[in-house]
């Protein structure tokens, strides 16, 4: 089901989201000013709901988005983090990711392969979530640790390639179901 955190009145009733990649800072403005969305996300992932985000996706479940005006705007804040747009890219390549934790996607230890292409920054991370990967280049060299997980969101500025392994579409489901189960209960 497709909706709309920009323009859209509420939440639509699912047990799962999926945040794409994508410009956020291009559309910053009505993503704040629809605050009845924002808190709706918010009370999803407090439930329970499961939630995927990547890249534009990480950057909208932040606390706050500056643009390269330097305009601020209010985000979902749901990931304890700020988000900086600064005119430079910040990383950009094919990547291989190492599983920390086990995610809605994934056991730990699981190798997957992904994109990572962004112009923004983190810039007030207060530690609070644990890192979803450690990130290699093409090359295999480490580059660092990326991403945030929790018991039912996962958040990275990487770009999975879903193609390469039909467990990460099956344990997301399986999440949903299972969120299904919980809220259908009480």
């Amino acid at each position: 089901m497709f909706w709309s955190p920009e323009s859209d009145a509420e939440l639509p009733e699912v047990d799962g989201l999926y945040f794409g990649g994508g410009y956020p800072e291009l559309r910053a403005h009505a993503l704040s000013a629809n605050a009845a969305v924002r808190g709706a996300v918010r009370k999803f992932v407090e439930a329970g709901g499961v939630v995927y985000a990547e890249c534009g996706g990480l950057m909208y479940l932040g606390r706050s988005l500056r643009t390269e005006s330097g305009a601020t705007h209010q985000m979902a804040g749901i990931i304890p983090v700020d988000v900086a747009m600064d005119g430079e890219i910040h990383r950009f390549g094919y990547r291989q990711l190492l599983t920390l934790e086990d995610s809605i996607l994934s056991p730990r230890g699981q190798f997957y392969r992904g994109h990572e292409f962004h112009w923004s920054r983190i810039t007030g991370h207060n530690g609070d979530l644990k890192p979803a990967y450690q990130m290699q280049n093409a090359e295999g060299d480490v580059i660092g640790y990326e991403g945030f997980v929790a018991p039912n969101l996962l958040a990275s500025y990487v770009h999975l390639h879903f193609g390469q392994n039909p467990l990460l579409v099956d344990k997301f489901v399986q999440h949903c179901r299972e969120h299904t189960a919980v809220r259908s209960a009480s």
